[in-house]
């Protein structure tokens, strides 16, 4: 099928911001509607219900301040920023100094991605916490691996500064986060502190949803239909991937196997038509690696960068390179 005849939809295979009119990636596909490959308003899919973890743990780091234990802040998600905007909302305004003595906004936070960074600052809201010139890396990086990189590079750069790499860094994960930036910073002589923040699960209602969305796609007589899933992560991915193959919308892989919290059920009217064709695309290198690598399955597109105009510019190339 030539995906630059067929009629395309995009399904974002993660959790919008709300209101709907304040997440970027639906202003950027349902602004461009012209110039973009896909053909009609992007749907949502959330996958990953997020629950946050050692929240007593991180208010007391962030109401004790920075000095004197740690030399900066890594933030590599969104969930992240938002367990750094609880834990200093929790601290209900008291004076960090009395007890740690500095402040954060003395350190630099290294985020990956403009939507990192912009989670980070709004959370941190009017308690100024963090200076809005020391959330480094945003526009330079959008991988763990570039962030590292970047790091390394930032206290070359600044050795001879009041910047200092004998104290650690303070690294806010997920329960599935890898040790790739960890591995990097120590080979350079970085410390870092590993602290889990949050933990994901799949959402109970995301079967449910995907089957509104996929009931809601027509197929005309004569008609060919591309659905794209755009995927943000491999644990996202996973459980999408799963849903799909169960719902015959992709082959099955012998190195995959499906969740096993139902039963597969019976065929959908898009699996039943030979006009359709579901496409992935990866929002990184770390996705588009699971899913080849992993899933046994193409991606189609990846974006370079965690950013919607990133994504667009991938759907885009996909589309051409179909011509």
């Amino acid at each position: 099928m030539s995906t630059c005849t067929a009629r395309q939809h995009l399904v974002l295979v993660r959790t919008p911001h709300s209101p709907l009119t304040a997440d970027p990636y639906h202003r950027c596909f349902a602004s461009t509607s012209s110039s973009s490959p896909v053909t009609s308003t992007p749907h949502h899919l959330p996958v990953l219900a997020t629950s946050f973890t050692n929240a007593p743990a991180l208010a007391h780091l962030v109401k004790g301040g920075p000095k004197g234990r740690y030399g900066g802040v890594i933030v590599t998600s969104a969930r992240a920023s938002d367990a750094w905007g609880r834990a200093s909302a929790a601290d209900r305004g008291e004076a960090e100094e009395a007890e740690g003595g500095g402040g954060w906004d003395a350190v630099p936070f290294f985020v990956v991605g403009k939507g990192t960074r912009d989670a980070l600052l709004k959370g941190d809201g009017r308690r100024n916490r963090i200076a809005e010139d020391k959330v480094l890396g945003a526009e330079e990086t959008g991988t763990g691996d570039k962030l590292a990189r970047f790091i390394v590079q930032h206290f070359a750069l600044t050795a001879g500064s009041s910047t200092t790499t004998a104290l650690p860094l303070l690294y806010l994960v997920g329960d599935k986060n890898k040790d790739t930036i960890e591995v990097v910073l120590r080979s350079a002589g970085i410390g870092v502190e590993r602290l889990q923040v949050y933990e994901t699960t799949k959402t109970t209602e995301f079967d449910e949803k995907l089957e509104g969305i996929l009931d809601g796609i027509e197929v005309e007589e004569e008609e060919q239909v591309v659905v794209w899933f755009a995927l943000f992560s491999p644990s996202g991915s996973k459980h999408c991937l799963s849903a799909l193959r169960r719902r015959g919308l992709l082959p099955l892989s012998p190195s995959t196997t499906l969740d096993d919290d139902e039963s597969p059920p019976p065929p959908t009217r898009l699996s039943r038509s030979k006009r359709v064709e579901v496409r992935l695309a990866a929002i990184g290198p770390v996705t588009k690696a699971f899913l080849e690598q992993e899933e046994g399955v193409e991606a189609h597109a990846m974006a370079e960068s965690p950013e919607p105009e990133e994504l667009l510019k991938a759907l885009r190339g996909a589309t051409r390179s179909a011509l």
